[in-house]
């Protein structure tokens, strides 16, 4: 068989087909690539190494910020050996620590080692965390706030002693944190002493004046007996958020309500106001009639039952499914009707 060469003879390039670096389709030419990357390279700015070098310069810190932070360290390692001696629980140690922990965060000292992680450079460091890291500083401050607000008191009512006191714990001043200004931590402090007798007040006691800074007064149509939903409770009161009250007592911003098993003290924003007939008569008649059925000696064998109850008895009016319910259950636990009936 021959071979034809002509169909397999090489292709000679002309010019034209040349693309527009001068490279021919099929060939590299690698002292042309390396040109052109080099003329890439030179056409550039050089940004990046720049940032680079100012980043680095942002975080080194001046000979002086550097011996400010060895000494701030140095210190906070022996207030944290005095504070581990006695358990965590001496203020001036907080206040002292808070003192400490300040300029490092506020001039960014920490910034060498960890940018901008103010929390993780307290945990590296020095093993505090970082709730009570931020906790010291604000005590630190708001102690500042108020010994300056104090001076200024004192010096426009020098009859009154009481407002000497400043705040002595952790917990005092995390609740007056909650408060934006200065100011309105110190009329809330003030009231605070003032409440408990010039005495230092609990943290308990701060929360529930600021409650009631908070609240709003309580309206001039309220009355005793008045039926309410309590609502937007927090904490331990939370539980009680969707049961029916009625006012036993009440005050300028607060109301003491009764509930089927409690007595309350709340502000008025955490009341919602029933008006229906005979509401506190008939909010009565039912909680007499649950607590019947409630102590009933079967239905504590069956605790989903009595979950259904007491869901059920939060309510001042029942449905026609709902009377069907507890009439069920009151001749399943043989609540006789004389009993059931008031």
């Amino acid at each position: 068989m021959d071979f034809d060469q002509t169909q397999y003879s090489p292709v000679t390039e002309s010019p034209s087909s040349q693309d527009s670096n001068g490279f021919a389709p099929g060939k590299v030419d690698l002292e042309k690539i390396s040109e052109l990357s080099a003329q890439k390279k030179r056409s550039e700015p050089a940004k990046l190494p720049a940032q680079k070098k100012r980043a680095k310069q942002s975080k080194s810190l001046s000979p002086e910020e550097h011996s400010e932070r060895i000494r701030l360290e140095e210190e906070i390692k022996n207030v944290l050996e005095q504070c581990s001696n006695l358990h965590y629980q001496c203020d001036n140690l907080h206040y002292r620590l808070g003192e400490l922990l300040d300029p490092i965060r506020k001039h960014k000292l920490h910034r060498s080692t960890h940018g901008t992680r103010f929390h993780r450079y307290c945990q590296d460091t020095h093993g505090i965390g970082s709730r009570h890291a931020d906790n010291c500083i604000q005590h630190f401050n708001i102690k500042n706030d108020m010994d300056k607000m104090r001076i200024v008191h004192c010096q426009n009512h020098p009859d009154e002693t009481s407002s000497i006191i400043l705040p002595t714990n952790l917990e005092q001043t995390k609740a007056l944190g909650k408060l934006k200004s200065p100011k309105m931590q110190w009329e809330v402090w003030k009231k605070s002493v003032e409440v408990a007798n010039g005495k230092i007040p609990s943290a308990s006691d701060v929360k529930k004046i600021i409650e009631e800074y908070f609240s709003e007064p309580i309206p001039k149509d309220w009355q005793m007996d008045d039926v309410f939903i309590l609502k937007e409770l927090k904490g331990e009161k939370k539980k009680y958020n969707g049961s029916y009250c009625f006012a036993k007592e009440l005050k300028d911003r607060t109301v003491t309500v009764e509930s089927q098993n409690s007595t309350l003290t709340v502000n008025s924003n955490h009341l919602k106001k029933i008006d229906l007939p005979n509401a506190k008569q008939q909010l009565q008649q039912n909680w007499e009639r649950l607590e019947r059925i409630q102590e009933n000696v079967e239905l504590r064998k069956e605790p989903k039952v009595a979950e259904l109850v007491e869901r059920i008895g939060k309510q001042i009016t029942f449905s026609s499914l709902e009377e069907n319910i507890l009439t069920c259950i009151e001749k399943y636990c043989e609540v006789t009707e004389s009993e059931s009936e008031l």
